[in-house]
């Protein structure tokens, strides 16, 4: 599922499912309150922030800093995820 702006319910929403939301840090910076307004939204289960800040760090384990070209790793976190659900 997509969804076109962070607030915008999505069919994952609607099946009572939270969906992981895969953004950049540009579009978490010009939320209102960032990323702590997004993990405080339960339609959202994991957040992956693409940036080039190799010092973005978070103490939530559902908010997660990635480099744009670390798709490798994406993957294998999606996999475990998934797991986990």
């Amino acid at each position: 599922c997509t969804a076109q702006h962070f607030d915008e319910r999505h069919p994952a929403s609607l099946r009572g499912t939270a969906a992981m939301l895969i953004t950049d840090r540009a579009a978490i910076d010009a939320h209102p309150d960032g990323a702590a307004a997004l993990l405080c939204d339960p339609q959202w289960s994991r957040i992956v922030v693409l940036t080039h800040d190799a010092a973005a760090t978070s103490e939530d384990p559902r908010l997660l800093y990635l480099a744009p070209g670390d798709a490798g790793a994406l993957t294998r976190l999606v996999s475990v995820w998934r797991g986990e659900g």
